[in-house]
């Protein structure tokens, strides 16, 4: 998703850019792991659609779990050729 930068901003330089925030390993088996202890993944509303109002609360996030990446990505993998 698009994360703030640090570096000083410029008519070159954007102050957000994309960026990792959780990391995942998911393989053929579906088994998923995290490197940071998550146990389920979970996507900003304003991540997907990149909604910015400043007047509104921010929508809430879109959790997904374990078992859920699971089955996406064996459904993936199994249409891979």
């Amino acid at each position: 998703m698009m994360v703030e930068t640090a570096r000083r901003r410029t008519r070159q330089t954007p102050n957000r850019i994309p960026g990792r925030v959780e990391d995942f390993d998911i393989n053929a088996a579906g088994h998923v792991t995290s490197r940071t202890g998550s146990t389920k993944l979970e996507i900003p509303y304003d991540a997907i659609f990149d909604v910015r109002d400043p007047v509104s609360p921010p929508p809430t996030t879109t959790p997904s779990s374990f078992a859920e990446l699971s089955e996406f990505a064996v459904r993936l993998f199994e249409d891979l050729p």
